[in-house]
Order: structure tokens, then C-alpha cells, then sequence
């Protein structure tokens, strides 16, 4: 395959064109270039109707950039999918499973996290942590997540989510993911209530 190629006095680097870099180009640019979104109630706040959904069901891929993971010396494509609850106003306890195999290389990466949720400038803006577990070519660890996502909503109940996540241990991992998340409310039918 041709690339591109170009070398400085002390770094020589060179860039393959292919669809995985061509996919985390455009994921790049849409975590960039936000699509307008409905205007909540106030400047600083989520709208109602986000707010009051307590309940999402997501599934994605992401490309996994690993580093100094024992076995996976490259990138990987991995999908999965997710379930989080609201636990606090803009707070979601959330878990996600992601997979990949490929080149003679497997990964699993389960994680579970507490993210918070808030609108920054006309963005749904989201930042997590919490704890991973990782299945490294049959290899189990156990290690952390931090990480940030910008949403884009589709219509009330579908959203597209970007994420850029760290993980630690093994190694120092990226991943790069990008999601279709469908927003619900727990509540169902009506109420015995008077």
C-alpha cells in the first residue's frame, strides 16, 4: 500500500491511508463539528426531555489503539454494545462489553462506570470513570477507565455518542468509539395513583 511519507531531522514517519485511518479521521471531525441540537429551558442546563429518560441501550464500534498490552501489539476494531440507568439527575451508572479478534490477537474489554452528563455550549458533553476488565489472548486483568464524550441527538429518544477513552492497566490504552444510543424511560403505562 502507498502512503505518505515525510521525515524531520529526528523523526521519520510514515502514514498509510487506509479505511481503519480513514474511519478515525471522520470520527475525529464529527467530535469536532457539532450538528445543532434543540435549546434547553435555560443556556446552562440538559433539556427536559433528556433529563428524563433514565434508562439507554447502546451498541458501537470503536478502534482500539493498545499500548503495552502483552499480546496485542495492534490496533484493533472492536464492537459491542452498553446499558446504563440514571442513578442522580445528569448521573448514569453505566456497563459496556466490547470484542474484537483479528490477527492472530483478542480482546475483550468489559467496563463499568459512573458518568456524569452536562451541556457546554450547545453540546451534550459527557466525562466517566470507573473500573475494566480486560481478556487480553485469554489474559485477565483488571484496571481503570476515564474518558469524555460528545452526543448528538437524532431525534428525542436516538442519540450518537463520540467517545475518546483511557484505560489503564495493561498497559495504556485508547479507544476511540462511536455509538447509537436509544434513550428511554423506566416508567410504562399508567399509574394506580388518584
Amino acid at each position: 500500500m502507498g502512503g505518505v511519507k515525510w521525515y524531520t531531522k529526528f523523526v521519520k514517519c510514515d502514514i498509510e491511508v487506509t479505511p481503519r485511518l480513514l474511519s478515525v479521521s471522520i470520527i475525529l471531525m464529527m467530535s469536532l463539528s457539532a450538528f445543532g441540537q434543540e435549546t434547553p429551558a435555560t443556556e446552562d442546563q440538559l433539556s427536559p426531555q433528556f433529563i428524563a429518560m433514565s434508562k439507554e441501550a447502546s451498541l458501537g464500534c470503536s478502534l482500539l489503539l493498545p499500548g503495552n498490552v502483552p499480546g496485542v501489539p495492534n490496533m484493533m476494531d472492536l464492537c459491542g454494545g452498553g446499558y446504563a440507568f440514571k442513578v442522580a439527575p445528569t448521573g448514569m451508572l453505566e456497563s459496556r462489553l466490547l470484542m474484537g479478534n483479528g490477527s492472530g490477537q483478542s480482546y475483550y474489554l468489559g467496563t463499568f462506570s459512573y458518568r456524569g452528563d452536562m451541556y457546554l455550549n450547545d453540546l451534550i458533553v459527557s466525562i466517566y470513570g470507573g473500573l475494566s476488565i480486560t481478556d487480553a489472548n485469554s489474559i485477565w486483568y483488571g484496571g481503570i477507565n476515564v474518558g469524555g464524550a460528545l452526543w448528538w441527538e437524532i431525534t428525542d429518544v436516538f442519540f450518537l455518542r463520540s467517545d475518546l477513552e483511557l484505560l489503564v492497566n495493561p498497559g495504556t490504552s485508547m479507544v476511540i468509539l462511536l455509538t447509537a444510543v436509544i434513550r428511554f424511560d423506566a416508567g410504562g403505562g399508567g399509574g394506580g395513583g388518584p
